[in-house]
């Protein structure tokens, strides 16, 4: 039986899809050449983004596909995280 990743279960919130495509596009030289880079992140390609993120960016890639994948992620005004999250 094939279950759902974490990330594909959780529904994609147009915060997340933002803060997706804007990654997307930031580190798409990085993380995501072998991509087109015209490409519209959605729902279906959230892991594909996280994993990239992870596998091929830097720290903030790294930290940016935290967030995406966190059980809370949440997006700010701030939606690269560049402000500090204090509360």
């Amino acid at each position: 039986m094939n279950e759902p990743s974490s990330v594909a279960a959780r529904s994609a919130s147009p915060e997340r899809l933002a803060l997706a495509q804007q990654a997307f596009t930031r580190f798409h030289t990085r993380c995501f050449w072998f991509m087109r880079e015209d490409l519209r992140v959605g729902e279906e390609g959230l892991e594909a983004v996280i994993r990239g993120l992870r596998a091929h960016g830097n720290r903030e890639a790294f930290l940016i596909a935290a967030r995406l994948a966190g059980p809370l992620a949440r997006c700010s005004s701030d939606p690269m995280g560049t402000e500090s999250e204090t509360p």
